[in-house]
């Protein structure tokens, strides 16, 4: 694509409906490289949309935008909370667990260009739900083919994804409270999971079973379903 015409008419040929704001405002003949750096963001942008709505139930038009200062491109990360919102720019309206399942769907995408080596998340479970849950637990355990990955949560769904469970809990000695981490063994993640689930019923932690066999035949690459 030589020229800013030609990408915006690739761009509505591909079906999009809204052209990104940096394409229209690129100067007619722009140079080569501004060019460059616009294709690379459309590209970034689309496989960010396709990962994060897997995360989230609907599908935003874009994230990206490509904007100018003094002469200088900066690339910024726009978002839309909920379907009719306007974009706005993430650190203002992003909650913490909003602002994590976009990393997610940024790091899913750049997993294999990114070097850090240990990812952490918290909050990530932040207003979603069991059904929900699995899904980011097992894009989660899709990054720790190329990444070390942290995960702080209290959905049960989410936490049977690990590879690795550990109880963290606080405790009184004397006049102190100290944290103690435990790794916890199979049936130890069952009552820690039932727990999760609210209960230390016999039902509870058959469910929480469920949950750590529904993990086992998604990582063995079986059909992912939901309990």
């Amino acid at each position: 694509m030589r020229d800013r015409e030609e990408m915006v008419r690739r761009f509505q040929s591909d079906g999009e409906d809204r052209v990104p704001v940096f394409l229209l405002s690129l100067k007619a003949g722009g140079t080569g490289l501004n060019l460059t750096r616009a294709e690379h963001v459309i590209h970034l942008d689309r496989w960010l949309v396709h990962a994060y709505s897997a995360l989230k139930r609907y599908t935003p038009h874009h994230f990206l935008e490509l904007v100018e200062r003094h002469g200088l491109e900066h690339v910024e990360l726009l978002v839309s909370a909920n379907p009719g919102q306007p974009l706005k720019a993430l650190a203002k309206v992003a909650s913490g667990g909003e602002t994590a399942r976009i990393m997610l769907a940024l790091k899913s995408v750049l997993s294999h260009a990114d070097q850090v080596p240990t990812l952490i998340f918290d909050e990530i479970d932040q207003g979603i739900g069991g059904r929900l849950g699995t899904v980011v637990g097992h894009k989660l355990w899709g990054l720790s083919e190329t990444h070390q990955v942290l995960v702080v949560t209290h959905l049960a769904q989410l936490a049977g994804f690990g590879d690795a469970h550990y109880r963290v809990s606080k405790h009184v000695q004397g006049n102190r409270t100290v944290t103690r981490v435990q790794r916890l063994d199979d049936q130890g993640r069952v009552e820690e999971l039932a727990e999760m689930l609210g209960a230390e019923t016999s039902s509870a932690r058959q469910s929480a079973y469920d949950i750590l066999m529904l993990a086992r035949r998604a990582k063995e690459g079986r059909r992912l379903e939901t309990v």
